[in-house]
């Protein structure tokens, strides 16, 4: 089930390059769309991606949403977004924090999220793996 779609801006990137990595950070504002909530990407998102050239590359993001949930009242969502870049593909496993009683249960439920981008913009799409009444899945992180 899709939970959260966001739309990335990026302001910029630094880069360092060594013999044996890439190491690239990101930052971003934006806006998310969604069933659950709307909002904004506060400014200072930043997302560190690391090239290695004899492994899969990592990625870790971390941002600020501030907007409203379903119930119509103000709320901020932490996320915390983790992947692994492999073979063109991106997959990545969010953990989510948030002040929003309504959105309580993204604390618990077991998420995963991609990366696609849509004319020219890259979109994150985060989903839940199991039915968000069907009982309190773990948090995962990336492996």
């Amino acid at each position: 089930m899709e939970v959260l779609k966001l739309y990335i801006h990026v302001n910029g990137c630094e880069k360092v390059e060594s013999e044996c990595a890439t190491v690239q950070m990101i930052s971003f504002d934006g806006r998310c769309d969604g069933d659950y909530f709307r909002g904004e990407i506060l400014p200072g998102g930043v997302d560190t991606q690391i090239y290695y050239k004899d492994q899969p590359s990592k990625l870790s993001a971390r941002y600020l949403v501030q907007g409203i949930d379903h119930t119509g009242r103000g709320c901020r969502i932490f996320i915390e977004n983790n992947g692994i870049m492999y073979d063109g593909e991106t997959i990545t496993r969010p953990v989510i924090y948030t002040d929003s009683i309504a959105l309580k249960w993204m604390e618990t439920a077991s998420m995963h999220g991609t990366l696609t981008v849509v004319e020219g913009q890259p979109v994150i799409t985060i989903y839940t793996d199991k039915n968000k009444n069907s009982g309190k899945g773990g948090k995962g992180s990336a492996t």
